[in-house]
Parts: C-alpha cells; sequence; structure tokens
C-alpha cells in the first residue's frame, strides 16, 4: 500500500476503513508493507480541541440539561457522548499504533512466515 494520507477526524471513514484493515491484518497474521511519507506512528492524527467537538460540548451540555432524572434518558445520554466524543477512535488509533508497531518486528514477521509452512 502507498500514499497513505494522514488519518483522523477529518477523514473518519477513512480512518475507521484502515483500523479496520490493520486489524483482519493484524488478526489473521499477515504481513503488510506500505509506503508514506509518515512513520507508522505519525500516520493518525487526533486533535482534542476541533471545531466539531466544541460544538459536541455544547450539544452535551444542552442534552445534560435537558434530560430529566430518567434513568434511561441519562443512560442513552451517555452512551451519545461515548460514541460522539471520540474516545473509541482515540483508542482504536492507540491499538492500531501498537499493532502496527508489532507488525514491524522480526518475531511478527518470523510467526507470519511460519503460519505459511516457511521454516527459518
Amino acid at each position: 500500500m502507498s500514499n497513505i494520507p494522514k488519518l483522523g477526524q477529518n477523514n473518519l471513514i477513512q480512518t475507521r476503513r484502515f483500523i479496520t484493515f490493520i486489524d483482519v491484518l493484524y488478526d489473521n497474521k499477515n504481513i503488510f508493507i506500505f509506503h508514506s511519507q509518515r512513520e507508522a506512528k505519525n500516520i493518525f492524527e487526533f486533535e482534542n480541541n476541533s471545531q466539531d467537538e466544541k460544538e459536541m460540548i455544547t450539544l452535551y451540555g444542552d442534552l445534560d440539561q435537558n434530560v430529566s432524572s430518567n434513568h434511561k434518558s441519562k443512560d442513552l445520554l451517555n452512551a451519545t457522548k461515548y460514541m460522539f466524543g471520540g474516545d473509541e477512535e482515540k483508542f482504536s488509533i492507540v491499538r492500531t499504533k501498537s499493532r502496527l508497531h508489532e507488525m514491524m518486528q522480526e518475531s511478527y514477521y518470523k510467526q507470519s512466515m511460519e503460519r505459511i509452512g516457511f521454516k527459518f
């Protein structure tokens, strides 16, 4: 794979697809060769203070004020905050960086080659 763009909040669909792609490769012990102008650890960029996040904080504040003490409403609010807060993406990015790092190690390469029958 070549020309991997900087991934993050500005292209979430591509970021999620790349993360899923790496997850599948990693889970199946596949070898992944790529070329990028950035090191693997710098492919992702996730800003903490983007305009979208500020808007979501305002929305959360409005929701907090309008939700009654009903437990189901509070649970829904908390789930919404998690889904749109970027926590899932941030966790996935950290996991993917770790997997990319591991996939670049000689031990991973040997395991991948042994999986297909190559003996060292």
